[in-house]
């Protein structure tokens, strides 16, 4: 779909008219007939949104068990993005794609599986009437043959790229039209009994220009264990809304559980039990060093 729009991202939203979606007033949206006919209107378009994605029940072993987007569709997008004008891929399945020589465009929206409202979703995220504010709750793969990889990815026994956690969008990432800033990170107590819970201070900030909700997540990490663990455990996390300009302190806490490892047995039949020591909390860039005992 070739779409030609004089609005960028945070243009007027156009309630006077009521557009579905939050198209901008002036925006003119012009459809291909085919792949052919996309790559010709996108040498003149302002920006061009192409859909890609997967059919139905795609995600069985039996159908498709490599997730990644279809060789035509990797095609089109390589094809669009020669014409040297914006692209902007949307992507329409019930799991993160492989997007092969589809990487790389000025925007990436993922949508799942959306439902029959989801076009207007979809319209009001491009064309800037709502400011996204969600996050990846599993990481996106760069290439097939390691999927699906999680967060919390175990290291590897080799130097192989397969035993890396190598990918395109890591857990946690996503984009919104303002910008935010994690100011400060504490803790309430710097020592903890063991089997007790944590609780952290988050100062965050919106510097940009417009409202939007932020995804504050709260990772920890262990210098030394005697229990191998993945390098970063996802502990606690919380959603606020922040008005443009607007800086707010947020208490989080980390449950004793959170922080539990099972000594022993590789099918986890073991005790688990939280290991005294020293622990990194983590809050984007921000550290503070957590003390159980």
């Amino acid at each position: 779909m070739a779409a030609g729009a004089r609005g960028r991202e945070g243009a007027r939203y156009d309630r006077a008219r009521g557009h579905r979606g939050g198209r901008p007033a002036g925006t003119r949206v012009v459809r291909a007939r085919d792949a052919a006919d996309a790559v010709r209107q996108a040498r003149t378009a302002d920006a061009t949104v192409v859909v890609v994605g997967e059919r139905p029940a795609a995600e069985g072993e039996a159908d498709s068990p490599r997730p990644e987007l279809s060789p035509d569709q990797q095609e089109l997008v390589r094809s669009l993005k020669e014409t040297g004008r914006p692209v902007v891929v949307v992507v329409i399945a019930g799991r993160p794609l492989a997007l092969g020589e589809a990487a790389g465009t000025d925007g990436l929206l993922m949508s799942w599986l959306p439902g029959t409202e989801g076009g207007h979703a979809v319209a009001g995220v491009l064309f800037g009437g709502v400011n996204p504010g969600g996050r990846l709750p599993v990481s996106w793969p760069r290439r097939t043959g390691n999927e699906p990889l999680y967060y919390q990815q175990l290291p590897g026994t080799n130097a192989g790229a397969e035993s890396t956690h190598d990918v395109a969008y890591d857990f946690g990432d996503g984009l919104s039209y303002t910008t935010y800033r994690f100011e400060a990170l504490g803790l309430e107590a710097a020592t903890v009994p063991a089997g007790r819970d944590a609780r952290v201070t988050v100062r965050v900030a919106n510097t940009g220009g417009r409202d939007g909700d932020l995804v504050v997540p709260v990772y920890v990490s262990r210098p030394v264990s005697r229990v191998l663990a993945p390098r970063r455990r996802l502990v606690a996390f919380t959603r606020t809304r922040l008005r443009a300009g607007e800086s707010r302190t947020l208490r989080l806490t980390v449950p004793a559980r959170a922080l539990e490892v099972t000594p022993g047995d590789l099918d986890g039949a073991g005790t688990p039990r939280v290991e005294p020591g020293t622990y990194t909390a983590a809050v984007g860039a921000r550290t503070a060093t957590l003390t159980i005992t």
